[in-house]
């Protein structure tokens, strides 16, 4: 239909009946998606659900083609990154080493004491992502979570004081 209608014959009746075939095909895809997500809602399976969570955002369109400042286009990657970078260079501020001063600070409660309590360090431990990489401890999120019971009580000590 599409290249019919741009053979160069305007015809009205076959540009109606292309905008009627467009818009019931978009209805049609837009039905189609709701039908997909109410199954993986009525699923009720958390794998199931962030696969089609991953399945919508895994495609990332890439960067286009940019301009320098001689007005060239720039097209590989590595040019790209480097045009990003001075551009962020510059509209960053650079350190002067000056602490501003702020003579408006009021302090009207002052936080004498904090307590960490064994409950809550098995809590936090709890929360963390087993299969994540270790941070710059080293040590990975899973040996905190097989170790929690015993590592509770001298972290909350730690965290106290």
């Amino acid at each position: 239909m599409w290249k019919e209608l741009r053979s160069g014959v305007d015809d009205h009746n076959k540009r109606i009946q292309y905008r009627t075939c467009t818009n019931e095909m978009r209805a049609k895809t837009r039905l189609l998606i709701e039908q997909r997500e109410t199954n993986v809602i009525q699923a009720n399976s958390i794998g199931l659900f962030y696969k089609y969570i991953n399945s919508r955002i895994a495609y990332r369109k890439p960067i286009g083609t940019l301009l320098d400042d001689n007005g060239n286009a720039v097209t590989s990657d590595q040019s790209k990154a480097d045009m990003f970078n001075n551009y962020y260079a510059k509209a960053g501020i650079t350190d002067n080493g000056h602490t501003p001063v702020c003579d408006i600070v009021s302090v009207s409660n002052i936080l004498e004491t904090v307590r960490f309590t064994e409950t809550d360090i098995i809590a936090a431990i709890n929360k963390l992502k087993p299969n994540l990489s270790s941070g710059p401890d080293m040590l990975p999120p899973l040996l905190f979570k097989k170790l929690k019971y015993v590592l509770c009580h001298p972290l909350s000590l730690i965290f106290t004081q």
